[in-house]
């Protein structure tokens, strides 16, 4: 086909004309008759034999053909992208819930110690079987616990001690 039978404006065929006859491509997006819609048209300057002047090759592709990939692309890069923040917010959220919730028991048994609420409470021992730094903070509150109950039973004890001594001395 000749660059006129390809419908070119006739800038646009000025154009042509002169970036051939230089030995380069020359492309532009145009209306194409053929069609009926907008297409990317190529042309490709080509030499035979000993002439001087270049012919030239034309490729035509539809617009809606080169939109049809990237539309696919661009839905292929969007639902990866919300995935991976899916993806992303649940591991959040499972790491958020693993660090929050030991960090909320062992201020629980903080505040019962602060009460003097003693008892061992078997339901917080998972507590102390983590092997992080909870893990270690909920022992060494283990070890509290059993040393603030020794020295309440001391304090007990005494206090029995003073009571019968006391009596004693009363009677």
């Amino acid at each position: 086909q000749s660059a006129a039978d390809q419908r070119l404006e006739p800038a646009g065929l000025d154009q042509l004309l002169v970036a051939l006859r230089e030995g380069k491509s020359f492309s532009e997006i145009q209306y194409s008759l053929a069609l009926k819609g907008d297409a990317y048209k190529v042309f490709f300057p080509l030499w035979f034999g000993q002439t001087k002047t270049p012919w030239s090759l034309s490729v035509v592709i539809p617009m809606d053909t080169i939109g049809a990939q990237t539309r696919a692309l661009l839905r292929t890069i969007v639902a990866s992208a919300l995935l991976g923040l899916a993806v992303m917010g649940a591991m959040v959220v499972f790491l958020v819930r693993r660090i929050v919730r030991p960090i909320r028991e062992t201020g629980l048994v903080l505040e019962r110690y602060g009460s003097l609420d003693l008892p061992y409470d078997e339901t917080q021992a998972w507590l102390t079987h983590s092997h992080d730094e909870i893990g270690d903070m909920a022992r060494a509150m283990g070890t509290m616990r059993e040393s603030l109950t020794h020295m309440v039973r001391s304090l007990h004890e005494e206090a029995d001690r003073f009571t019968a001594s006391a009596e004693s001395l009363a009677a």
